[in-house]
Parts: structure tokens; C-alpha cells; sequence
């Protein structure tokens, strides 16, 4: 929006708040949420959804200046205490979801090229460069991601990376960046000399598939007791010499990731903002190749058993050998969150029932309509896995080595599936996770289920653990989706919360007043009446922007991990909220959560201005806000 006359006075319109305003929502929204028994708001952003910034690229990247500013939007906006990364492994063209990608490995995809410009990065970069570069200078849709750019030889990330590398073996060897290097490597020494082996074989075969590899390079790890070092020697070694050095290469994308993935973790720590790790179920191809004993060695898979009948069995990823927890199936456990708690500040624990009663099943061969690799049964129906605490007990040690607390775990459950609490149940594994806190969406709620409101399986024997409330979930339908689709039963739920007649006709403008009152309803369920803990309650960067675009569509190939915030972002949100009432309004939601459960106080008419001054016509741009109030043309509310 163009402001023409900034000194004229401005009535108050719908638009972003000047800093003195944003401060004060930041002050009422501590409050509120002190009122409503509340300590962490989350936002969940994948680093692919993270826009551009200087420079335009065809996937963000969470460590970028512009990951930073998003986040810093959504702790001012969404009132995120908390932000909930997807996992942030090596992907590639051909596999596109987080949650398949490696689990030590960051992938190079998640590197800011815009950082290794500074001084901080020895420049390794130039600004010219980076301007000039193809990768840098993506134009097209930048509400998608590309992923056949971000991997292509020559305009990907790669290219740029390469050149980056070359600079940077030329430094001293006495620079602060080497020896940080040097730190890095010896750090990390077991899970990177094996992820440099894999890429370096990689690129003497071009191609990553290793059943295209001879018999020797696929099995160089597989015997935890008589690895092939010579092998391993050969690899590290056999193009030192050459125009491309993989193996260093490798070694190379691996620090840089790292170094801005614990330099993005200590920005947001210093704007108060904590930062939630994806321990994903699932693994990686070289995963398996580098850990290939910690394995089932007859191609075992995790498995998700859709309707809990045998018959329709989606195969997610490679299955540990769970007869090896006391060896070395516990010790890639223990690496991996070990990992885990060294990167992040929380995690959440995807799918966190198979850490308790894993679905173990055979790949058929068979893929469906939508290219889902389908499994089976078959032989293993009476061999399925009960681990009770085993891997619990290995997550709450490992977090307590790094000292993090365990009301910084959060386990994911499939709230309507009753094999998630069925595997929950036992007493021991009840006692075990009471600290930890579960997640649950409001598209399960139903009438009749366990408190807190509705969010519980009927399976669901009573828990004294404490909750951590969404809308829903990556993997869930979108907030104005469910809101068009709530059935009576919900719509009646959702009224008795809210003490609010329940909305029932369809029209466009009562779904967006029900997208309104489910974001409040995030604010009125405390986690357990049974609990000590404090409340969390989270929301997808798509349902706070007021997006119709999924994240992930499960079980369907095609359309999935490429939603993306693209130019102008916030201005289309503060346009969501004006125009359309969609979007997450936070002292609308805040305000209505504290009448419903305390009534109207002096708080809630704070926070109803804030409110309405959001909702009004006109949105702008916070720069703009800010512009106008220092030249006194706006009428301001704080």
C-alpha cells in the first residue's frame, strides 16, 4: 500500500502496528496468557515455507535473515513463545518429504547463501556473486517451492555451495573459521565420517540408490564389529586431488549447516523465542547403509496400518532391529536424540506410539494410485514389537545429559487411532511419559471423550500427563477447512466452550467467524485437570496467515511440502484479517478465551482494540506503521 501524505492525520484502520503498539499487544498478550494458565505459544514453520528475503531462491531456509524476521513476526503477531521446525535432513528431487530424509545429515537445502557473504563466514561468498547467481535470483512462482531448481546441477544450490567451498580451502589454517571446522569434525567425527564415505561413493557412481553399487561399497558398515577401514581410507582420500574433493565437500556443507542452524537457535533464544526440533520416525537410505546392523536385514519397514484391519498398510521408512535395543539398534537411538537435544531447545517426537508398539511390516512391491509403497503383514502379524519404556527411557536419559527438561518433549498421537493409546496404556509407560507433554488437534474432538474438552481418544484410560493443544497438525486439514466441514456434534462443542451460540449455517461469513472461535478455542483447554503443567497450545504458519493451502496431503505424492509464504506475505495477512476475518487474530482469540472462562475485565477491553483495529479495513506493512508514527500521522492505540 502506498502512502502518499504522511502528515496527514490517519484515522485508525485496519493495518500492522507501529513498535509501541507491538510492544504493548506484547505486554497484554503475557499477561492474558498468565490468566489462561499458558507458558508457549507455538508456530510451526517448515524451513521450506520461510519466504525470501534480499535474494530469491526457490525454497527458504529457517536460518536465513528472512527466518529470523518470520519468526519475529509470528512471536509479535501469533504470540509465538515457540517455534516448531519440520525435520531439517538431507532431501532430495526424488524424495521430497522432511520426514524421510536423514536423520544427522542437515541438508544442504537448509543453508542461507545470503549468510556466507558476511565477515562471520569469512565471506565466502561475494554480494556480486550472490546477485549473479541463478540459485539467488529465482523468479518464479514464490509461493512454491522448486524443487527441480534447488537440485538442478546447474542453476541448484549446489553450484553455489561449490564455489563457497573453494574460497574456504584457501583460507589459513590458523583462521577462526578453520579451526571452528576443525571443532566440528572432531565433534561429530562418528556419523560424519560415515555421511562423507556415503556421498563420496555417491559421486563416484552418480547416484545415491546403493543397490546400483558393487557389493563391497554397500556393505562397508555393515558389521558394527569389522567395518572396512581401508575401504573407509580409500574414500576419504581418492579425490583429495581431483577438481571436486566430495568427501571434504561433504565434510564442508555439513559445518556451514550446522554453524547457522546453532547461530539461527541463539537469535531466536535472544528475542525469547525457543526453538522445537522434529525427531522424525522415519530414516534415511544412507541411514540404513551407515548403520546397516542397527537394521532388520530382511527389509522390515515401519508401517501405518490405516484402518487398524491389516489391509490397507502404507510403508513409511526402514525399521530399527528392536531385538537390538541393548545394542546397537539403543546406541543409533541414543545418537540420534542425543543430536536432537544438542540442536534444539524441545522436540517433538513424531509418531510416537511406534516407539512403543512399532507396526512392523514387508514391503509387497506394490505401490497404489498414489505411488505409496504399500506393506503387509504376512508372517509378522504375532511378531509385532511391545518395547514398553525401553526408547522412552533412552530419550528422557539422553535429554537429561543435555539438560533439557522433559516438559520440553512432546510425543505426537493420533488422536482418534486407538492403537496410540493402547500402546500408551500400561502403567509403567503411563508413569514414564506423565512429564511429557502430548499433543493432540481439535479435528478429532467429539462428544463423550476424556478431558481435557473432547481431545482424547474414547480408548484413553485416564491420564495424568499434560497437553499440548493445535487445530491441527502439517498433516491435517487446514483451519478454514475444518471450520467448513465441522459436523453438529463439533459446532455444539465448540459453542459450550466459547459459552457462544453455536454456528451452524455454512455461508462464507459464519465459517470465518468459526475459523475465529477455534483459534480461541485453542486458549480455553487447559492441558489436565490432573496436571501441574502449564498449557501449550500451537498452530501451521498456513492457518495463522488464514491460508486454504495444505502442508501435506497424507498418503498422496503429488502437491505435498511446497506451500511456501511468497512476496508481500504479511500485508496479504493483515488483508485475511480485514477483508476476509480469517487468519489468527490474537487478542480476538485471547479476548474471547478469557470471557469464556473469567468473564469481561479491563484486559479484555485492551485486548478487544487491538482486535478491532486489525480487523478494520486498510492493511499496510509494519514498516509503514512505523513510518506514519514517527511522523505523527497516526492515531495510535498505544
Amino acid at each position: 500500500m502506498k502512502i502518499g501524505n504522511l502528515t496527514a492525520k490517519s484515522p485508525v484502520f485496519g493495518r500492522a502496528l507501529c513498535e509501541r503498539e507491538e510492544q504493548s499487544l506484547k505486554q497484554l498478550t503475557k499477561e492474558a496468557l498468565d490468566n489462561l494458565g499458558i507458558n508457549t505459544v507455538s508456530t510451526t514453520i517448515f524451513d521450506f515455507a520461510v519466504p525470501d528475503s534480499k535474494y530469491w531462491t526457490p525454497i527458504g531456509t529457517m536460518f536465513s535473515p528472512a527466518g529470523i524476521s518470520t519468526a519475529d513476526f509470528a512471536n509479535t503477531y501469533f504470540g509465538a513463545t515457540n517455534i516448531q521446525l519440520g525435520p531439517q535432513g538431507q532431501i532430495s528431487n526424488f524424495i521430497r518429504s522432511p520426514y524421510s530424509s536423514s536423520i544427522f545429515a542437515l541438508g544442504m537445502q537448509t543453508i542461507s547463501p545470503e549468510r556466507l557473504a558476511t565477515p562471520e563466514y569469512g565471506k565466502l561468498l561475494t554480494r556480486k556473486e550472490l546477485s549473479e547467481s541463478p540459485y539467488t535470483s529465482y523468479e518464479n512462482d514464490n509461493y512454491k517451492v522448486d524443487y527441480e531448481y534447488l537440485f538442478d546441477e546447474e542453476y541448484g544450490i549446489k553450484p553455489l555451495l561449490i564455489k563457497a567451498f573453494k574460497r574456504f580451502e584457501k583460507l589459513p589454517e590458523n583462521s577462526p573459521l578453520k579451526i571452528e571446522f576443525g571443532n566440528f569434525k572432531e565433534e561429530n567425527k562418528d556419523w560424519l565420517e560415515r555421511d562423507s564415505v556415503f556421498e563420496t561413493i555417491a559421486y563416484k557412481y552418480g547416484t545415491n540408490d546403493t543397490s546400483k553399487w558393487d557389493e563391497r561399497d554397500r556393505n562397508i558398515y555393515a558389521d558394527e564389529n569389522n567395518i572396512d577401514k581401508n575401504s573407509i581410507e580409500y574414500y576419504k582420500n581418492v579425490t583429495r586431488d581431483s577438481d571436486f574433493d566430495a568427501y571434504r565437500f561433504n565434510e564442508f556443507v555439513q559445518f556451514i549447516a550446522d554453524k547457522q542452524q546453532q547461530q539461527t537457535k541463539e537469535e531466536l533464544n535472544a528475542r525469547g523465542i525457543k526453538l522445537t526440533g522434529d525427531a522424525q520416525i522415519g530414516f534415511s537410505d544412507k541411514d540404513v547403509w551407515a548403520y546397516k546392523s542397527a537394521f532388520y536385514n530382511d527389509g522390515r519397514m515401519y508401517g501405518c496400518d490405516k484402518y487398524g484391519d491389516g489391509k490397507f498398510i502404507t510403508c513409511w521408512t526402514p525399521a530399527p532391529d528392536m531385538s537390538k535395543l541393548d545394542g546397537e539398534t539403543g546406541k543409533l537411538f541414543r545418537q540420534k536424540f542425543a543430536m536432537q537435544f544438542k540442536r534444539y531447545n524441545a522436540i517433538r517426537i513424531d509418531a510416537a506410539w511406534q516407539l512403543v508398539a512399532p507396526t512392523i511390516v514387508y514391503s509387497t512391491g506394490y505401490k497404489d494410485e498414489h505411488g505409496n509403497m504399500m506393506g503387509t503383514l504376512e508372517g509378522l502379524k504375532d511378531q509385532q514389537p511391545y518395547l514398553g519404556t525401553k526408547i522412552i527411557d533412552i530419550i528422557k536419559q539422553e535429554a537429561e545429559k543435555a539438560g533439557v527438561p522433559e516438559s520440553n518433549i512432546s510425543l505426537e498421537l493420533l488422536d482418534g487411532a486407538g492403537k496410540s493409546w493402547n500402546a500408551l496404556s500400561d502403567p509403567e509407560v503411563k508413569n514414564a511419559v506423565k512429564d511429557m507433554y502430548c499433543i493432540h488437534t481439535m479435528q478429532h474432538m467429539k462428544n463423550g471423550w476424556g478431558y481435557p474438552g473432547h481431545y482424547r481418544s474414547k480408548d484413553a484410560q485416564v491420564f495424568n500427563h499434560p497437553f499440548e493443544i493445535f487445530i491441527g497438525t502439517h498433516d491435517d486439514q487446514t483451519a478454514i477447512e475444518f471450520a467448513k466441514n465441522m459436523n453438529a456434534e463439533q459446532i455444539d462443542i465448540m459453542a459450550k466452550e466459547l459459552k457462544s451460540p453455536a454456528v451452524k449455517i455454512l455461508t462464507f461469513p459464519y465459517y470465518a467467524d468459526r475459523v475465529s472461535d477455534l483459534f480461541a478455542m485453542l486458549f480455553t483447554n487447559t492441558p489436565n485437570n490432573e496436571s501441574t503443567k502449564p498449557g501449550k497450545v500451537g498452530m501451521t504458519i498456513n492457518d495463522a496467515v488464514g491460508s486454504e493451502r495444505r502442508i501435506n496431503i497424507p498418503n498422496t505424492q503429488e502437491g505435498n511440502w511446497e506451500f511456501r509464504l511468497g512476496e508481500g506475505w504479511e500485508e496479504n495477512y493483515f488483508k485475511n484479517l480485514s477483508k476476509k476475518g480469517l487468519g489468527f487474530n490474537l487478542p480476538k482469540a485471547l479476548s474471547t478465551a478469557l470471557k469464556a472462562k473469567k468473564g469481561n475485565s479491563e484486559l479484555t477491553e485492551k485486548l478487544d482494540k487491538y482486535a478491532k483495529t486489525l480487523e478494520s479495513d486498510g492493511p499496510m506493512t509494519r514498516q509503514e506503521a512505523q513510518r506514519m508514527a514517527e511522523f505523527g500521522s497516526l492515531d495510535t492505540i498505544a
